[in-house]
């Protein structure tokens, strides 16, 4: 789509995903050659680059204790969803650290990805509808499929 990019140079790559409806806003998942990866996040059209915050607390309210440098919100180069007319709202797949694993968990933004809340401890693809006022969340599984409305 035109909201995402792929590069590769010298055996690093780079995912970029453009926040729709919010200018200057993306999300970009770097690819080292260790085949560790980590999640940056621009708010001004690339002029800075930061970890994202990771949320302050874990689905069971207790402290995630994850502060940058050394851990933040690391994010599924393909797990992550917005759309222009829920401006703000942002989905994320991913994990709390100091780099990508497979660990899995859901996490949401209302505020075009400057705060996160941790809302479910496996992946959900979601769906929005009413300028984000309404949304539907489905368990990503193999063998099942469940709806939840958050």
């Amino acid at each position: 789509t035109n909201s995402d990019r792929s590069w590769q140079r010298h055996q690093a790559s780079v995912y970029m995903y453009k926040l729709a409806g919010i200018r200057g806003t993306y999300f970009v998942n770097q690819h080292k050659p260790d085949r560790s990866s980590t999640t940056l996040v621009t708010f001004d059209k690339g002029a800075t680059w930061n970890p994202v915050s990771a949320p302050s607390t874990d689905l069971k309210g207790r402290d995630t204790n994850c502060f940058q440098p050394s851990c933040s919100l690391q994010m599924s180069s393909r797990g992550i969803f917005s759309r222009s007319t829920a401006i703000g709202l942002v989905w994320a797949q991913g994990n709390v650290g100091s780099n990508l694993k497979a660990s899995a968990g859901t996490f949401m933004s209302r505020d075009g990805g400057k705060t996160w809340r941790w809302v479910f401890d496996s992946y959900y693809q979601a769906s929005f509808a009413d300028r984000g006022a309404v949304m539907a969340a489905s368990r990503i599984s193999i063998h099942e499929q469940y709806t939840t409305f958050v």
